[in-house]
């Protein structure tokens, strides 16, 4: 699932990967421990 800052959650992440999807959502610049994500996929979108 490609999405912007707004659906950067802790919560939301860990929804879709028990759902099967890959969470490319980039991280807010206040998270305190930042999550990968696949920068190539997110300029895609």
């Amino acid at each position: 699932m490609l999405a912007d800052k707004a659906y950067d959650s802790a919560e939301l992440r860990s929804m879709l990967e028990t759902r099967g999807a890959k969470p490319v959502i980039p991280n807010k610049s206040n998270r305190n421990q930042p999550f990968a994500f696949n920068k190539r996929l997110y300029k895609l979108r």
